[in-house]
């Protein structure tokens, strides 16, 4: 598997804080559904984070490269 475009983050909270600041395109806000590691062909740790929109039920995941926490707590 190889993840395009993940987010780095430094810690959890500051995924479900970037979560927090999106928008769906119909303009409401995000939940989360679900959260999974996976790791991609080089070996790195990502979290997929799904969430659906509040308003429009639309559902979208998430990616982040969470290699520099993984592992350390």
């Amino acid at each position: 598997m190889k993840v395009d475009n993940a987010i780095k983050a430094g810690s959890i909270k500051e995924e479900y804080e970037y979560i927090a600041g999106q928008r769906c395109d119909c303009g409401g806000g995000f939940e989360r559904n679900s959260q999974a590691l996976f790791f991609d062909d080089a070996k790195v740790p990502h979290d997929q984070i799904t969430v659906s929109c509040k308003s429009c039920g639309k559902k979208k995941d998430f990616w982040f490269d969470c290699s520099e926490f993984f592992g350390k707590y």
